[in-house]
């Protein structure tokens, strides 16, 4: 844990963004854009996963496919569109572009649901469903109150005819973004069923109480679960599956939903930090620090999503992550009996997770290596690959988890290994 100290004159310029007033609601039912994918062009290279990591705190999950799960976790489901998992074994990262990433040409829903698959069996079976590519849902949007939380959400949901009910995600945005600043990640995650809230909470440039992110995740998730939200797909939400996640300050804010409220069964943070990022930020009760004083009481399944570039800082400016505070002192805090499976993705930058185009804010950080679409694909996997696993008991994506497929994502070079001497170099 150390403070994170904004000290220079640019860093505090480049904070300030234009916080828009609440909007009326607006619902929009066309077809979302088009998901980032993987460039087939652009070749990957080739990274071996070493036989021992040289950082220990970087574990590719807290328990084996086959370890019981800790008790709060949901049965299987036979809403899902679940197939059995694959084997890729060693030699079958030849085509990843395809087989985990995607095909841009075909990532965006039409009106009849989509078959994300292959036709050709692997091991004598239908190949695992495609998580990076869009699902089978059309996706509309919902922006207007929550109760409970500043502002204007951003509801993301299946613009789906049936009367299937569907698990519901809560999102806090990091410091000094906003609720729709994420909004292809988001879309692409509404996409395979699920309804999807990006939510605001109070602060500014200066002050922001860290107990304010999880108290609007929470209320978001009561609000949404309870139907009171004035959205289309209101009726269709199944508040009694829900999971937090966050960006940043908002990943810290997910942890802390999930330490402090039993109604979420699952979370994702996605580059957390225990810092205070307000300039000259100083640990309280209002900023308090989360790794390692409270991640021994996790009990709930929690996704760890780093970036490595994150790290790095400048002259002008200190790292948006620091070591010190980031995925790594959270893993490493953990319950070990409580699944909570760490993805570094590698060369990739803090605000490479918020949506193109976000100014000033976007430019404090040191950023990943262009093009981004190989480790932009992993992390569409990845979040809904845990989402299903933990809110649909889905285990067909136990691989992308913690088995061959995340081990081929390794050696496509879209995580990083743990290895410090294969860690991107700092610009």
């Amino acid at each position: 844990m150390r403070i994170h100290v904004c000290a220079s004159v640019w860093v505090l310029a480049s904070c300030v963004v234009n916080r828009t007033p609440p909007t009326p609601v607006v619902v929009v039912t066309d077809t979302p854009p088009v998901d980032l994918g993987m460039d087939s062009s652009t070749p990957l290279p080739d990274r071996q996963t070493p036989d021992t990591l040289v950082s220990p705190e970087l574990p590719s999950t807290a328990l084996d496919a086959g370890d019981t799960q800790p008790s709060g976790e949901p049965p299987p489901s036979d809403s899902g569109t679940d197939a059995p998992p694959s084997d890729l074994g060693a030699d079958a990262l030849g085509d990843l572009t395809t087989d985990l990433v995607g095909d841009l040409s075909s990532d965006t829903p039409s009106d009849t649901p989509s078959d994300t698959t292959s036709d050709t069996p692997t091991d004598g079976g239908p190949a695992p469903r495609n998580r990076a590519l869009a699902g089978p849902f059309r996706v509309a949007a919902w922006t207007g109150a929550i109760a409970g939380t500043p502002g204007s959400a951003a509801v993301y949901y299946p613009d789906d005819p049936g009367t299937e009910r569907f698990p519901l995600a809560v999102f806090a945005h990091g410091f000094q973004l906003r609720p729709e600043q994420y909004s292809l990640l988001l879309r692409h995650v509404a996409s395979h069923g699920y309804v999807v809230a990006s939510v605001d909470y109070p602060g500014n440039l200066l002050f922001v109480d860290h107990r304010e992110v999880p108290a609007a995740l929470t209320a978001a998730r009561v609000a949404l679960g309870t139907g009171t939200v004035p959205f289309p797909g209101r009726l269709r939400v199944d508040g009694s599956r829900a999971a937090a996640l966050g960006h940043s300050l908002g990943g810290k804010g997910a942890i802390m939903a999930l330490l402090g409220d039993r109604g979420f069964l699952a979370g994702v943070a996605l580059d957390q930090v225990d810092d205070n990022p307000a300039p000259f930020g100083l640990l309280d009760d209002a900023h308090p620090s989360i790794a390692p004083e409270r991640m021994p009481s996790l009990t709930r399944p929690l996704a760890l999503v780093g970036a490595t570039q994150s790290r790095c800082g400048g002259l002008l400016n200190p790292p948006c992550a620091p070591e010190a505070s980031d995925y790594r002192a959270f893993a490493s805090s953990a319950p070990a009996t409580v699944p909570h499976p760490v993805f570094p993705l590698l060369d990739y930058g803090h605000m490479d997770f918020v949506d193109p185009g976000c100014g000033l804010t976007c430019g404090v950080c040191a950023t990943g290596r262009a093009p981004l679409e190989s480790r932009q694909g992993a992390l569409r996997a990845v979040v809904v690959a845990f989402l299903d696993r933990h809110l649909r008991g889905d285990t067909t994506a136990e691989p992308l988890l913690t088995g061959a497929e995340r081990d081929a994502l390794v050696r496509a070079g879209a995580l990083w290994d743990g290895r410090l001497d294969t860690l991107p170099r700092c610009p």
